[in-house]
């Protein structure tokens, strides 16, 4: 963005005018050292103001943007709720036996969850990862399968 960029060359300035003052005051170059610190100030306010500027312009462009909705494929289908929602492709046969335990449980059980104190352990990440590389290994070999 054209006001980040401007942000960024007026930071540029004021580091370069202050390490000219630096280098002038080593050499004991007073009088020249003392008319740069006061151009800093005048650096500083501009800065000041531009950081204030672009720090509205985010704020009015990250409400804007809050105003898109994801831009959702035709091919999607449309339901009024999760209830209806249709199921387009499903993989394996659904499992109907007695006492299926779904993930909560099974992780209670594996105890890698404490649910009442909001906390994961580790095994619980490498627990997830798994699976989700599962899910998308299934994917994967059925979309081979498909072809």
């Amino acid at each position: 963005m054209a006001w980040q960029f401007e942000l960024d060359k007026i930071r540029q300035e004021l580091n370069a005018t202050s390490k000219k003052i630096g280098k002038l005051k080593a050499s004991k170059q007073e009088e020249e050292a003392k008319k740069l610190m006061d151009s800093t100030d005048e650096i500083k306010k501009r800065l000041a103001a531009k950081e204030v500027e672009v720090q509205e312009a985010k704020s009015t462009l990250d409400a804007k943007v809050m105003t898109i909705c994801n831009i959702v494929h035709e091919s999607v289908p449309f339901s009024d709720g999760e209830a209806n929602n249709k199921i387009v492709r499903a993989f394996g046969e659904k499992r109907v036996e007695d006492n299926l335990k779904n993930h909560v449980d099974l992780c209670r059980m594996l105890d890698i969850v404490a649910l009442e104190k909001g906390i994961c352990s580790q095994l619980f990440s490498i627990y997830m990862c798994f699976f989700t590389a599962s899910i998308a290994c299934v994917k994967h070999v059925s979309k081979l399968l498909q072809t």
